[in-house]
């Protein structure tokens, strides 16, 4: 006699981010890059949508190539910080396969 179970395999999608630098310090009213590094870590050939944000706001969507399984891309955010208050942020990222 034998048991079965079905097995269901699918396919992952995930770019994840692997890297992301900010030059620091920077001056008040100046365009600051910031680049991320993301990766294919899923199981198929994927693109996905990386969103750049500062406390609650967003300060770039950009979207990723089409990246084979285990490929790298770097990927650009400018933006200025004019009318921005002296102090220390933290610069995030997210992609939106990692929520």
């Amino acid at each position: 006699m034998s048991i079965c179970n079905p097995l269901r395999l699918e396919n992952i999608t995930m770019i994840s981010v692997t890297k992301l630098t900010v030059p620091t310090p920077v001056n008040i009213g100046v365009n600051v890059t910031a680049t991320v590094t993301v990766k294919n870590v899923g199981t198929i050939s994927a693109s996905d949508t990386v969103t750049f944000y500062v406390g609650t706001t967003t300060i770039c969507i950009k979207g990723t190539s089409y990246l084979s399984v285990g490929a790298t891309e770097n990927i650009d955010c400018v933006f200025n910080t004019s009318g921005w208050a002296s102090g220390d942020y933290s610069v995030c990222v997210k992609t939106a396969s990692e929520g």
